[in-house]
């Protein structure tokens, strides 16, 4: 999914051949906005499904805005803030730190497949579903002629071809939920009449081939295996904090720290008189 969606991006961005400095999406002054920074732009969540282009437009005017209002703030010199140097630098060092403890807990922590379906069994109201969906195969190319033929092959009963399609083409299986997808999708799936196949369905994108495994209601639980890495993720998060002060106790133990308790009493004596 993901490889599909830097090459659906990268189709977005203008079909331009231009290279290096010229090679951009965007530019306030001297700064540019690489079609690298564009993705890394874009949230892990996002890359799940099928992003429209107003989303991407959205993206792109966040960052004129807020490349326009740095600069007129360098103008003021507030980049040269020992405050704010001080506040960034704290940031990153979280940042740093938050991926380190995810790293560790997700390195040395392993949970059996019958703990995730109970979990899953216990908790079953988290997955319960706030629309329609439905898991699809989905195919994507910038050509309609290519488009209608694997329509036309998909829909048929020659297994053969079925199968040579499959070894020749990249498709993604993927589920979409009713009103988060882009639109032309959305109202052919569930807006009108169910149908198992469609396309070629037309985007700003390109062309589209659709084919519906299942449908699911509104109100319908999802399947274990479809939050199978949700619940992953959610039982190593509270794994951390159930096990954070542990493993921050056994660091200390390990490193040579201390603090200079004559210092503290003088900046504390300080910051008293001032007071």
């Amino acid at each position: 999914m993901k490889k599909y969606l830097i090459f659906l991006v990268l189709l977005l961005l203008l079909d331009c051949g231009k290279k290096n400095k010229d090679d951009y999406i965007a530019k306030v002054g001297d700064s540019y906005l690489t079609k690298e920074k564009f993705l890394q732009m874009i949230p892990e969540s996002k890359k799940l499904g099928t992003i429209d282009r107003n989303y991407l437009n959205s993206l792109i005017s966040g960052w004129v805005k807020d490349e326009i209002l740095y600069k007129n703030a360098q103008k003021y010199h507030f980049d040269r803030d020992d405050n704010l140097q001080y506040k960034a630098d704290q940031y990153f060092q979280d940042l740093v730190v938050n991926e380190f403890l995810k790293y560790h807990f997700q390195s040395n922590v392993n949970f059996s497949e019958q703990q995730l379906r109970d979990y899953y069994n216990n908790n079953k109201n988290i997955y319960l579903r706030k629309s329609e969906a439905a898991k699809v195969k989905h195919f994507f190319t910038k050509k309609y002629d290519l488009a209608r033929r694997v329509k036309n092959i998909m829909s048929s009963r020659n297994q053969k071809l079925k199968e040579e399609l499959d070894t020749t083409y990249t498709f993604n299986v993927q589920y979409v939920e009713a009103g988060n997808c882009i639109q032309e999708i959305n109202e052919l799936i569930f807006q009108n009449r169910p149908l198992t196949y469609y396309g070629p369905i037309v985007s700003d994108f390109g062309y589209h081939v659709i084919e519906v495994l299942e449908r699911y209601e509104e109100g319908s639980y999802k399947k274990f295996t479809e939050v199978r890495d949700d619940i992953y993720k959610r039982l190593v998060h509270q794994t951390m904090l159930e096990n954070y002060v542990t493993f921050v106790d056994s660091l200390k133990n390990n490193t040579d720290w201390d603090y200079n308790q004559e210092s503290l009493n003088k900046i504390a004596g300080e910051l008293w008189q001032k007071n």
